[in-house]
């Protein structure tokens, strides 16, 4: 195999170098779609096989939507930067961020989730993000110009003050989940 794993949109291209130590009874989830290709355009879904005897439970924990990215930290709090018009970072303002390396690394604020809440897995549309957090809730911010944020209405959050946090509302997934 020739290249590392990459996520990308349009706009960036994120390579994971993977790791040269495996651990028995350790966790790894490895996932390829069938249109995987490598930096050099070759498909390379083909050159994987299903091993057994490996438990797996976590995924490389970056998403990209259109100009902004996140990235979910050991921890479960999550760090997203770029383009931040509809408040698809989170932060409860539409201050893009990243583009000044002053706002990156420890000054990049994590994003509140809730009182106590963590994040266990994340996805980025193009101008929205949700996050699975540790009581198996679902919340998403940023555009809900078609009520892609699951919350039975169409307004926008993550952008304006005092939204994100204990004050944004899980998606309601009723009873039977």
């Amino acid at each position: 195999m020739g290249s590392s794993p990459t996520v990308s949109n349009s706009n960036q291209t994120f390579t994971v170098t993977p790791s040269l130590k495996m651990f028995y009874l350790a966790t790894y989830k490895i996932r390829v779609t069938t249109a995987a290709e490598d930096s050099a355009g070759n498909n390379i879904a083909s050159q994987y096989t299903q091993t057994g005897g490996f438990k797996t439970t976590s995924t490389i924990p970056i998403t990209a939507g259109s100009a902004f990215s996140c990235f979910m930290l050991d921890n479960g709090s999550v760090k997203c930067w770029g383009k931040n018009n509809l408040g698809q970072l989170g932060q409860g303002n539409t201050n893009t961020r990243g583009d000044n390396s002053s706002e990156m690394g420890d000054n990049l604020t994590a994003i509140d989730l809730g009182t106590g809440r963590t994040a266990t897995a994340i996805a980025a549309g193009n101008h929205h993000t949700c996050a699975i957090l540790d009581n198996a809730s679902i919340k998403c911010w940023g555009s809900n110009a078609s009520g892609q944020l699951g919350l039975g209405d169409t307004s926008t959050r993550g952008d304006g003050s005092g939204e994100m946090g204990d004050s944004l509302t899980a998606v309601d997934l009723g009873t039977e989940r």
